[in-house]
């Protein structure tokens, strides 16, 4: 009976102390957002949700090249390779890849524009950055 009537003066007591800590709500009422905050570019078609009924998404033309290599060794093997190359021109680093798991369905997701489409996040921004993203099958293995 006094370990209840502890647990109960424990309560009790507690409770004023709960009831004065303020917890801080996840997401702030009015959201994340900053009041000053202007997006990077602005939707193709009306403010207001009219969309129009000629309305056709703008078509983008591709950020990259995809090209496929067969690159010759020292010993003559020649391995399957494949170049992501951005659109722009310059001078670009090359990241290269080696793997197992094949090049060409690893480079060849669903295509489309974006190096996203075929890449991995981390892949794209690279490509993105700057950088000829090039990955070769390993000996013996794919292509």
């Amino acid at each position: 009976m006094r370990k209840f009537l502890l647990a109960v003066a424990a309560l009790v007591l507690a409770v004023p102390v709960l009831a004065e800590s303020h917890v801080q709500p996840a997401v702030t009422p009015g959201g994340d957002i900053p009041r000053s905050f202007h997006p990077a570019f602005t939707a193709p078609y009306p403010p207001g949700g009219d969309i129009p009924k000629s309305f056709s998404a703008p078509r983008a033309s591709f950020q990259y090249v995809r090209r496929e290599l067969m690159i010759p060794m020292r010993d003559g093997a020649k391995l399957y390779t494949v170049l992501i190359v951005p659109k722009q021109a310059g001078k670009f680093p090359i990241m290269l890849d080696r793997t197992p798991y094949s090049a060409d369905d690893s480079t060849s997701h669903n295509g489309g524009p974006l190096p996203e489409n075929i890449l991995s996040p981390l892949e794209a921004e690279l490509v993105r950055a700057g950088y000829i993203f090039a990955v070769q099958d390993v000996r013996g293995k794919y292509k």
